[in-house]
Parts: structure tokens; C-alpha cells; sequence
């Protein structure tokens, strides 16, 4: 019998998101061509960034993340794991980049590589499951194996499957063992490990004389429809948690007290009810930032704003964010011009991965690292070929592991 734990977020708290991404989809499109072009989606086979609603609409593009979410929760479920803050970035984290090149069949051989994984290992799945989930930010990879391989239509599938299967298996042991090298101040650990596989990956293909050129589609257009759900599920979140609390829940501004750095789950740091109104504030940051910038919701933004609140469970708050979000922005204003201001908001939202270096040692030091970070992260994605959909991690990982320990050397001598 497995013992109820108390600091957890109930599943029945997140679900209310994925549903309404589903029942808006269905009214954007009430008719069977939504299925048509929900099949059409998976059958759109893109190394890179890819948005979807730029190829195949809004409709099937947010079924798709609606769907996503329910199939996370339901393995989650499934597997009877907490719904604490791993659970939560992971279930996050999958339904943004739903918008963006992961759907419901390309992250499946992921699975099958984190549950061989577990065999080999000899540990049971579940231990392993959230950060199956994670790998499938390579997905690109498997797309591009379909391209490539010269044939026919199941052996292609075929390749396809086994590559993924193959991603999953190894980037799980890499992405612990990159942990200990940022020392934790990356909360985007898995994007880091990925980052090396892509251009590793690309660097193998290109000596063989393949064109991995990188493809970047985005939507110049958004949904007024989707913001305005997001901003009513956000504002769910504040009140559902205001209105749960109980004796464990720790007052909000003690929050304030963690640094973010991994692992902070604050389910169990400050409670669930305190977690899930943190949640609401920072998605209501990262959607008040695309406004105040005025650019529209496409694909990647999403991504950005999903991610930011998933991940308000798991290290990200206001005091530790803002310094990163301010110098990354700043970075882009003085530094980089010929940055589009989607790009550069996105590329700020992302910035947050390294939200932890502002926690533990100030605002300067989180302004400091969100300029470089902006200034670096372009440059990233054409090292894997965009092979690696957690391109920010990546970017984040380098610039943790270079600038923290520097930044120690610094206050020792002090």
C-alpha cells in the first residue's frame, strides 16, 4: 500500500489546463477536420524549431498540447508517482513544447529508451519516467532520421524508432552527470546534456556529408483566445492555492528565502497550496512580459511561458527571476539589435534557467548572467543543427559551469 504523502500537488489541481486547451481547440475547429489536421501534425517531420501553428494551424496545434497534457498526467498516474516538482516542470515542460515540435507520437521511443534503461539498470521505471519524458527534447533527431534513411515507409519508422530509443537510453546517465558540473545553478539540466548528444550528433551526420542545416519555422501570428485561457488558468492557480492552504502551507515570501537551486522542490519546501499560487504568479510574469513587448503568441513563446510557470514548482519565483529576466532583455536592447523582439523575448523567458545564480548571489549577478545569456544562446542552436529543442539549457549549463565558479573565487578572496 503506498502511504499518501501531505506536500503534494493534487492531480485534480492541474487538470483543469489541459482540459480547457482541448475544449478550446474543439470550438476553434468542431468538425472531424481537426483530427485530419491533428494526423497531418504528426506527419510533419521538421529538424529545429518547428511551430506548428505555422504549418498546421491553431486548432490542431493546441489539441495537440492539451492531449499531451492528459497523456503525462495519465502516465504519471499510471506509474503512481507524486505529483511534486519533478512531475510538475516535466508535465509543464511537455505541453509548451507540444507547441514546437514534440507531439503525441514522436516522444514515445523516448519512453521505450528510458525503460530499457531501467532494466539495464535494474531499478524500476518510475524512478526514471520523468526524465524519459525529458529526453524527448531531442525529438528533432528522430524526425531527422525519418528524413534520411533511404527506405521505405516502415523502415524508415523503423530507424526512426530505434534512434530515439537510443537517445533515450544514453541521455539519461549524461544528464546526471552534467548535474555535479553546473553544480545545480541550471534548472534546464536535461537541455545541457542534450545540447552535447545534438552536436555530436550533428558533427557525425555533417562528416558523412549530410546537410543538417538548422530549420527555425515561427508563427508571426498568436491566439487572443489561448492567452486569454492561459491568463484565466494562471489566475486559477493563485486563488485554487489561496483558498487550499493548510498548516503546512509556509507563508509566499519564504519562498523568496530558496535560491532555486536544484533540486528545490517546493512542494515540500514550502507546501503545495504556496507552490501552485507561485505557479500562477510567475506564468502571469511570463504572459504580462509578451504583452508588455507586444509580440504574439507563437509557438516558442508558449514554450517560454509554459516552462516558466512548470517550473516555479521546481526553483523559479519572482526575486530570483526578475534580475535574470531584466539583464537578459537589457542584454538584447544595448547588445543585440538585430535580434527579433520574438526571439529576444523568448530567449529572455528561457533565460530563467539560471535563475539559481540570482538566488544565491544577488541581483547583479543574475543581471550579469541573463546579458551573457542572450548574448550566447543564438549562437548555441547552430553547434547540435537545433537538434536540441532545450537550446536555453544547453546555453544555461555552459554559462553556470563557467561564470559560478568564478564568481566563488571572487567572494573567497573577499
Amino acid at each position: 500500500m503506498i502511504k499518501k504523502e501531505k506536500h503534494l500537488v493534487s492531480y485534480s489541481w492541474l487538470l483543469p489546463l489541459p482540459t480547457l486547451l482541448v475544449l478550446y481547440a474543439i470550438f476553434r475547429m468542431p468538425n472531424l477536420s481537426l483530427l485530419s489536421h491533428l494526423v497531418q501534425l504528426f506527419n510533419t517531420h521538421s529538424p529545429g524549431v518547428h511551430d506548428y501553428f505555422a504549418t498546421v494551424g491553431f486548432a490542431p496545434t493546441i489539441l495537440n498540447a492539451g492531449l499531451m497534457g492528459f497523456a503525462v498526467l495519465g502516465l504519471l498516474k499510471f506509474n503512481k508517482l507524486p505529483m511534486n516538482a519533478n512531475s510538475i516542470s516535466a508535465l509543464f515542460l511537455m505541453m509548451g513544447f507540444a507547441f514546437i515540435g514534440k507531439n503525441l507520437i514522436n516522444f514515445i521511443p523516448f519512453l521505450f529508451g528510458g525503460y530499457l534503461y531501467a532494466k539495464l539498470q535494474k531499478i524500476p521505471f518510475k524512478r526514471v519516467l520523468v526524465a524519459a519524458l525529458l529526453t524527448s527534447c531531442l525529438a528533432p533527431l528522430v524526425d531527422f532520421a525519418l528524413l534520411i534513411t533511404p527506405f521505405d515507409f516502415f523502415g524508415r519508422y523503423l530507424v526512426s524508432i530505434l534512434v530515439g530509443v537510443l537517445l533515450g537510453l544514453v541521455a539519461i546517465p549524461i544528464s546526471s552527470h552534467l548535474l555535479l558540473t553546473h553544480q545545480g545553478y541550471n534548472l534546464y539540466n536535461m537541455g545541457f546534456a542534450a545540447g552535447f548528444i545534438g552536436i555530436i550528433a550533428v558533427s557525425t551526420l555533417q562528416s558523412i556529408g549530410l546537410d543538417t542545416a538548422l530549420i527555425s519555422i515561427v508563427s508571426s501570428e498568436g491566439d487572443s483566445g489561448l492567452v486569454a485561457i492561459l491568463g484565466i488558468s494562471f489566475i486559477y492557480f493563485i486563488v485554487k492555492g489561496v483558498f487550499s492552504r493548510t498548516a503546512d502551507d509556509k507563508p509566499y515570501r519564504e519562498l523568496f528565502t530558496y535560491s532555486g537551486r536544484l533540486v528545490s522542490d517546493f512542494t515540500r519546501l514550502v507546501g503545495p497550496s504556496t507552490t501552485l499560487v507561485n505557479m500562477g504568479v510567475m506564468g502571469l510574469i511570463g504572459l504580462s512580459f509578451m504583452l508588455l513587448f507586444k509580440v504574439p503568441a507563437s509557438g516558442p513563446v508558449l514554450a517560454g511561458i509554459f516552462t516558466l510557470a512548470g517550473f516555479a514548482s521546481f526553483g523559479n519565483h519572482p526575486k530570483n527571476t526578475l534580475p535574470i529576466m531584466v539583464g537578459a532583455m537589457g542584454g538584447v536592447l544595448l547588445f543585440n539589435n538585430d535580434m527579433s523582439m520574438t526571439s529576444a523575448v523568448v530567449a529572455t523567458l528561457f533565460a530563467t534557467t539560471l535563475a539559481p545564480i540570482a538566488g544565491e548571489y544577488g541581483v547583479f549577478a543574475g543581471l550579469f548572467v541573463g546579458v551573457i545569456h542572450t548574448s550566447m544562446v543564438s549562437s548555441m542552436a547552430a553547434l547540435h543543427g537545433g537538434m536540441n529543442l532545450y537550446n536555453n539549457g544547453f546555453s544555461g549549463g555552459l554559462i553556470a559551469t563557467l561564470v559560478v565558479p568564478v564568481i566563488d573565487a571572487f567572494k573567497k578572496e573577499k
